[in-house]
């Protein structure tokens, strides 16, 4: 096993950035990303999906596929696209167990159940280094989504893939909002918006705002 103070896994080479425009995938999750990536879109096919993965596990954009998305495709797809055509910041996403801990930004150890199920948190030692984690069960009851009448609404995990990338990655950290976690609903709820306009249904609704998700207007 690698230990948990070993820079880039022991190897360097492969997993250093120096550009930093990436949103590498740590682990064999590749085609768990592409698919959650494709459902965010509405898109059934891999090949009518902008989103690829490369050789070294790095999210890419086909960009004569992006062109080809409708404008609210393009709309939901392009915070995505921010962040992985970042200069600045290397994203780093991996899907772990709920009980896995992890530093926080205040130097704390919290489990990912803690922090809601998913965190998306920048390393204290590094910077441009922003690790994206989502906790691969379903959300604790307490965490779950809820509309403007207190209903529980549906979580899947690519919505929440969706509400961490181009939510609070893209706002936090290549916007660089002070209300990146309202508008990290915001999106959110345009994906839900577009999915039952797409599916014809009232499935995904609209989430509320919550104390850690203050609505921004305010």
């Amino acid at each position: 096993s690698i230990s948990t103070y070993a820079a880039f896994a022991n190897n360097p080479m492969i997993f250093t950035d120096h550009l930093g425009d990436t949103l590498r995938l740590l682990g064999p999750i590749s085609e768990v990303v592409l698919e959650y990536l494709r459902q965010g879109l509405g898109i059934d096919n891999q090949e009518d999906s902008p989103f690829f993965v490369d050789e070294l596990n790095v999210v890419q954009i086909n960009y004569d596929v992006y062109d080809n998305l409708s404008d609210e495709q393009q709309d939901i797809a392009s915070n995505v696209r921010e962040v992985i055509e970042s200069a600045e910041i290397d994203f780093r996403f991996s899907i772990r167990k709920g009980s896995t801990v992890i530093l926080n930004e205040k130097g704390k150890l919290k489990t990912i159940d803690d922090m809601g199920g998913a965190a998306t948190i920048s390393s204290p030692s590094l910077p441009n280094l922003v690790k994206i984690y989502l906790g691969n069960e379903k959300l604790k009851r307490k965490d779950q989504p809820k509309n403007t009448s207190n209903q529980v609404l549906p979580a899947p995990h690519f919505l929440r893939f969706y509400h961490e990338v181009g939510g609070h990655a893209y706002y936090r950290y290549i916007k660089k909002s002070e209300k990146q976690a309202g508008l990290s609903v915001v999106y959110e709820n345009k994906i839900r918006k577009f999915l039952d306009k797409k599916l014809d249904n009232k499935k995904y609704d609209k989430r509320d705002f919550d104390i850690k998700h203050m609505n921004p207007e305010y």
